[in-house]
């Protein structure tokens, strides 16, 4: 059952990187609601969880900077500081700290771990997900600079809103979905989209009011994509 969402998606993704239509760009803003699905098995990854939309990320910069002028276009991004030159040094600087900090501060400052059941604070040291979360914000820092080539097109700026609207919904509805599976047997159906390997808090409550998760890790992480959504579909 959980190999179904995986081959769809895959399928998804293949067919948005193939086409000359902005497919992709639907497709990162659809699969934001997606949160707690592993895009591929963790199995092939060592338990490390590489959730959908950092995936069509890459295609989507792959993509943007795939022509001959694209490394040019990426280099002026990165070094004009009218441009995207902070947002530059700023992934430089988390590099940096990703290498070291998590060995040279091990065991003398307390975290709490985002894998498996949350439980106490535990000492610091280096573990996956120093590198999974580099590794997000690389793909966040450098659709940064995709989206800062490709909507400068009139157009692709249209279609971008329309992909906001497309992912609100998604949002939506699989809020409604997990709100519903209170009272319908929709568990089943929910299952293969939960497979990521850090802790998911699905079914916690409050005063006996579930809070309600959709397909994200978490009841805060879901508010925050709504509030997202929300706001961008406001102001755009």
């Amino acid at each position: 059952m959980n190999a179904l969402p995986v081959a769809l998606f895959w399928l998804l993704a293949i067919w948005g990187a193939a086409s000359t239509r902005p497919v992709l760009l639907y497709l990162f803003f659809a699969t934001m609601p997606f949160g707690a699905f592993a895009a591929v098995p963790t199995a092939l990854t060592g338990g490390l969880t590489l959730t959908a939309t950092p995936i069509v990320a890459l295609l989507l910069i792959a993509r943007t900077f795939a022509d001959r002028r694209g490394p040019a276009a990426f280099l002026t991004l990165a070094v004009m500081p009218g441009r995207l030159m902070l947002l530059a040094l700023f992934w430089l600087v988390a590099a940096v700290a990703t290498a070291f900090l998590p060995r040279l501060f091990a065991g003398t400052v307390m975290v709490v771990p985002v894998r498996g059941l949350v439980d106490a604070p535990q000492p610091l040291h280096a573990s996956p997900q120093n590198l999974s979360q580099f590794i997000y914000m690389t793909i966040a820092v450098l659709s940064v600079f995709a989206f800062a080539r490709l909507l400068r097109q009139p157009a692709m700026r249209q279609h971008a809103l329309r992909a906001i609207w497309l992912g609100g919904v998604v949002t939506a509805l699989t809020g409604l979905l997990d709100q519903s599976s209170q009272f319908l047997p929709l568990d089943p159906l929910l299952a293969p989209f939960r497979t990521a390997t850090y802790a998911l808090l699905t079914g916690v409550e409050v005063l006996g009011s579930k809070r309600v998760v959709g397909l994200m890790p978490e009841a805060s992480s879901y508010g925050g994509l709504c509030l997202a959504f929300l706001s961008a579909l406001y102001f755009y």
